[in-house]
Parts: structure tokens; C-alpha cells; sequence
């Protein structure tokens, strides 16, 4: 068979070059065009509305909020660095049978929840981890009452587990069904660690 030269050969080499980096670039950027595709699915699955209520919105200094439907059972997870916040979630699911609120903080001195209706306001003391819980008044000038857990209102909440490492613990509170099961209603959520 025929031999190339050397100046034969070096052109061939330079093509063969050029042709295993246009194959690489080709496959670096089929690699880059399923990352976005990857990425655009799992964004629009986050942002069906079948699956987390529109809108929810959070104010306050480091303060995210997440929600999940998991069983007919939304959990609303609030991560909250300042200690202080308000959360507002509009509740249009009908087929949501509970309403799990989880607080990551060290102290809840004082939890509010209203439907701009009814409105419940919670302490858990921080010494002995007592939960009082009061309610609004309906009518001007009125006081808070105060109500126990065999009131309907009752939101039950669960301190956090010390068994768990500091940054997994959070308060739990079942929200009574009372201020969700309307139509078009909006929760809204006020929350203080500690005052100060």
C-alpha cells in the first residue's frame, strides 16, 4: 500500500483533529441540551398548580416557604432565619382534607392564623412548653377567648422533637378545618420566635 509523506500526513492529522473536536463539542452540547430540558420539566412539575396552591407569598429577612400535597394533606414548611414572618396561602383545592403547618424555629412565642374571618392566635411557652390558645372576637371591642382542646378551634401543635438535630426540628400545627373549608379563602400566617 502507498505511504503518505510527512507533508502528506500532517493535513490529515489536522483533519482528523478537527473532526474528534467538532464530535466532542456535538456531544458536549447534546449533554447542555438535556440538562435544560431536565431542568424546564422539573420546574414546570413544581409549579403545576395541581400540586402546590398558586401564589403562596412570605414576608421577613430570610424567610422561604415550600408547600406539598402529599394524600389530600398539604404541608406548609416555613423556614424562617429572622424568627418573624407572615405567610399568606390561597387555599382553592377542594380536595385538601388536612392543613399540616411545620415552623422551623427554637421558640414560638406567638403563632397567628386567620382566614380574615376567624382568627386564632397560639403561644407555646418556652420555659415549660405550655400552649395557650386564644380567639378573636367576632365583635368590636370584645376580648380574646380563650379555648381549650375540645373546642373545634383548636389547632393541635406539636413541639419540636430534640431527638432530631437542630436544623430538622420544627413546630407542627394541624390547622383547624374552620379556617380553610371556605370558599376562596386565603390563610394567613404571622409567627414570632421570641419577643424582643
Amino acid at each position: 500500500p502507498r505511504r503518505l509523506t510527512p507533508q502528506q500526513s500532517t493535513p490529515m492529522i489536522r483533519y482528523m483533529h478537527h473532526q474528534t473536536f467538532r464530535h466532542n463539542r456535538y456531544n458536549q452540547l447534546i449533554a447542555l441540551c438535556a440538562a435544560i430540558v431536565l431542568f424546564t420539566t422539573a420546574g414546570c412539575l413544581l409549579s403545576n398548580p395541581q400540586n402546590l396552591p398558586a401564589r403562596a407569598a412570605i414576608a421577613g429577612r430570610g424567610n422561604v416557604i415550600r408547600t406539598i400535597v402529599d394524600n389530600k394533606m398539604l404541608i406548609i414548611d416555613i423556614q424562617s432565619q429572622s424568627g418573624i414572618g407572615t405567610a399568606t396561602i390561597p387555599l382553592n383545592d377542594s380536595t385538601i382534607d388536612r392543613v399540616i403547618l411545620r415552623l422551623h424555629l427554637k421558640g414560638l412565642e406567638q403563632l397567628t392564623l386567620s382566614n380574615g374571618e376567624i382568627t386564632l392566635s397560639a403561644s407555646v411557652n418556652s420555659i415549660d412548653a405550655t400552649i395557650i390558645q386564644q380567639m378573636a372576637p367576632t365583635q368590636p371591642d370584645a376580648t380574646e377567648i380563650t379555648i381549650t382542646p375540645a373546642d373545634p378551634l383548636w389547632a393541635k401543635i406539636r413541639t419540636p422533637d430534640t431527638a432530631q438535630p437542630e436544623q430538622d426540628r420544627y413546630f407542627e400545627a394541624e390547622v383547624p378545618p374552620a379556617l380553610w373549608q371556605c370558599t376562596g379563602c386565603t390563610l394567613i400566617i404571622d409567627w414570632i420566635d421570641f419577643y424582643r
